[in-house]
């Protein structure tokens, strides 16, 4: 609880500080965007970086980001298989009610599997092929100028819909040319900021930190 509060004032400080792009000395950080590739984050670890061979490196999903999409997709099913057990009718005449229901219990199954698709793919630097492959996206080494870390700040909703707000961690390439490839949303910037420093050797190419 603390832990989050300290990063979500730090973060909103350091808003006020305002990265400046131009302290990195490169004309491909001032045409690079600062702000998250991709809306929405996390608020746990969903990768990590593991060595696959002499001349591979991976970013794998972590068990909590298998466990959060199986809770998601799961509990639409069993959602509704409760809801008959307790108020079962006949399976050829559905009543509305119950079609509202599956609807609903529909709902968090697609957040799962929503999940699922945006971060649950395996991402590839092969030493060897000298290429980067992930979710469908493949670029080679030659292509890649930096990697970039970016914060954003996830609020607690609005209206009558409140979650516990929280910082999320983004890590990117960037590309000779500017254009980023999102790598993952991460909640644990210290593991983040370890894996990408490594990651950074790697592939011999500066990262860029501005959460």
């Amino acid at each position: 609880m603390f832990e989050t509060l300290i990063r979500t004032i730090t973060h909103l400080v350091r808003n006020v500080e305002r990265f400046d792009p131009a302290s990195l000395n490169d004309p491909v950080a001032l045409k690079t965007a600062w702000r998250p590739a991709k809306r929405g984050g996390t608020n746990f670890r969903t990768h990590r970086l593991v060595p696959d061979g002499m001349q591979r490196i991976v970013f794998r999903p972590t068990p909590a980001s298998w466990l959060f999409a199986a809770a998601f997709v799961g509990s639409g099913p069993l959602m509704a298989a409760l809801f008959y057990l307790k108020y079962p009718f006949p399976l050829g005449n559905i009543p509305p009610t119950m079609l509202l229901v599956i609807a609903g219990c529909g709902v968090f199954s697609l957040i799962g599997v929503y999940f699922a698709a945006r971060n649950l793919g395996t991402i590839t630097f092969d030493g060897v092929r000298r290429v980067y492959a992930g979710r469908g996206v493949q670029a080679g080494f030659d292509h890649i100028h930096a990697l970039q870390i970016v914060s954003e700040y996830c609020g607690g909703g609005s209206g009558s819909v409140r979650t516990r707000s929280f910082v999320s961690y983004e890590l990117n390439l960037v590309l000779k040319n500017g254009e980023r490839i999102n790598l993952c949303d991460h909640g644990n910037i210290v593991r983040l900021r370890e894996d990408a420093a490594r990651l950074a050797e790697f592939l011999g190419r500066p990262l860029w930190d501005a959460a």
